[in-house]
């Protein structure tokens, strides 16, 4: 079971949350990490990220679901479809780019960068969720 994100924190705290491949290695947990992400944002608090994604080239692809060492000793997961992942939180995805992290070894490279927000217009208070 995924333990809160933030125990010590309010529901609805924050309105901004910087995510950079924080959930390559949450293997089972991704949803349940981006629900703990949406329960700390504010209503209209935004997601920041920039995440591996699965390649578009299929050679690339298949090299990253092969998974070599050392991703599956470290918990990365490059070739996962992580927009998805986002886009079925309830987080309303706001903006995205694609792109390749530059000198990263290939199975790598592929990256996206975007914006989410979480919708609703009341703060929570206490420690509701």
């Amino acid at each position: 079971m995924l333990k809160r994100l933030f125990l010590w924190s309010y529901a609805a705290m924050y309105d901004l949350f910087n995510a950079s491949a924080e959930r390559a290695g949450l293997r089972q947990q991704r949803q349940a990490a981006l629900s703990e992400i949406t329960r700390v944002l504010a209503p209209g608090g935004r997601l920041l990220f920039l995440e591996h994604v699965r390649s578009a080239d299929p050679r690339v692809a298949a090299r990253q679901d092969k998974m070599p060492f050392p991703y599956p000793v470290i918990g990365c997961h490059p070739n996962r479809d992580t927009l998805a992942e986002i886009k079925a939180s309830p987080l309303a995805v706001e903006s995205v780019r694609e792109g390749e992290l530059p000198k990263a070894p290939q199975i790598e490279r592929p990256m996206i960068v975007g914006t989410a927000r979480r919708l609703g217009s009341q703060r929570l208070t206490g420690t509701d969720h």
